[in-house]
């Protein structure tokens, strides 16, 4: 979720948070743990510190 949201793609981050969150309550009968659960507040929140990273030089 992260890799996801630092290239740009908040949205396919989510999706990834739902798609776990099912099949964790599938498998389990889980919810996603409080980290998980964070991230994804950050992510739905847009916390700045979440945006795209700088682009690396190339040599």
């Amino acid at each position: 979720m992260l890799a996801l949201c630092h290239t740009g793609r908040p949205t396919d981050a989510l999706a990834a948070y739902e798609g776990a969150r099912q099949r964790l309550a599938e498998a389990m009968g889980a919810d996603p743990g409080p980290a998980l659960q964070s991230l994804h507040e950050r992510i739905l929140r847009q916390d700045p510190t979440l945006l795209p990273l700088p682009a690396m030089p190339v040599p």
